[in-house]
Order: structure tokens, then C-alpha cells, then sequence
């Protein structure tokens, strides 16, 4: 999904030692992990935390309008937000997690 939304690559994939997944995802510049782990029997609750203890991801795009369209082909629903200085939306993925995708300024 990630790789479709922001136009990112998968830099590296394999299984680490104690037998779990990982992915890494991004650009040359910079990449997000993702790793597979059992659910939390007992999840600890924060103010503004989602399901995956994090508040949000964000991402800096060049071109806000075209990644907003491939967020909706995905079957997500971006929400508005923006200010003089920058414009943004956010989206929830299936796992309930934040992405705000945010184009700066000139």
C-alpha cells in the first residue's frame, strides 16, 4: 500500500531471527519499518495514541493532488486539513492508522 500511495520502494525484506517478518518502505532519502508482531493482549493507552501506539506518520509529498487521488483509488477517505502556510490531509488506513500526507510551502 505504501509503496502505491507515495510512490515508495521496498529497500529491504527478510526475516529476522526470532522468526518474524519485516519490511523496510520509502525513498533513498529516508524508510519506515514495518514488522510483524503478535497483538498486545494488554495495550497500554495514551491520549491521541492509535491501536498501533503511535499518534500519526507523516509524509512529505511534491505533489499533494496526486497522491490524494491515489489515496482515494485506494478506497480510503482523505480528511481536509490546510493553512496558509502548507496544505495537508489525512487518511486512516485499514489498521486504523494515521498518515498525514503534507505538501510545504514554496
Amino acid at each position: 500500500m505504501l509503496c502505491r500511495l507515495f510512490d515508495w520502494e521496498i529497500r529491504w525484506r527478510g526475516e529476522l531471527t526470532n522468526g518474524k517478518k519485516t519490511v523496510h518502505v520509502g525513498s533513498k532519502g529516508s524508510y519506515v519499518v514495518l514488522y510483524s508482531h503478535e497483538a498486545a493482549t494488554n495495550p497500554v493507552k495514551f491520549r491521541n495514541l492509535g491501536p498501533s501506539g503511535m499518534n500519526h506518520i507523516s509524509v512529505v509529498v511534491e505533489n499533494l493532488d496526486v497522491v490524494k487521488a491515489r489515496v482515494k483509488a485506494a478506497g480510503f477517505i482523505p480528511e481536509s486539513h490546510s493553512d496558509e502556510a502548507e496544505q495537508r490531509f489525512h487518511f486512516h488506513d485499514h489498521d486504523n492508522i494515521d498518515y498525514e500526507v503534507i505538501a510545504h510551502g514554496e
